[in-house]
């Protein structure tokens, strides 16, 4: 069986194709390797500066709401459905 150009093509293409998904699996995996055209920026040093901390608010013991019952209304009966002719236009 003799290969066309079609078939050719469509094993570049899949190639390629491979390739791509490979280097952007390696960039998902790693950010900074070389093959990155985009890599992140490098962040600034952390200043440590001691400050004075806020004390934080003491919760009371219950600040969750007390549950209570809540009265559903009772069920109430509904009419049953009547039957409605259907007239179609001529």
């Amino acid at each position: 069986m003799k290969l066309s150009v079609w078939d050719v093509l469509s094993i570049v293409v899949l190639l390629a194709a491979l390739i791509v998904f490979g280097v952007v699996l390696a960039i998902f995996a790693n950010p900074t390797s070389s093959i990155n055209p985009f890599p992140p920026a490098t962040l600034p040093p952390t200043i440590d500066i001691p400050t004075s901390t806020a004390t934080s608010v003491m919760l009371p013991p219950t600040w969750t709401p007390t549950v209570y019952y809540t009265p559903t209304p009772r069920p109430t009966s509904t009419m049953f459905p009547t039957e409605t002719p259907l007239v179609l236009p001529k």
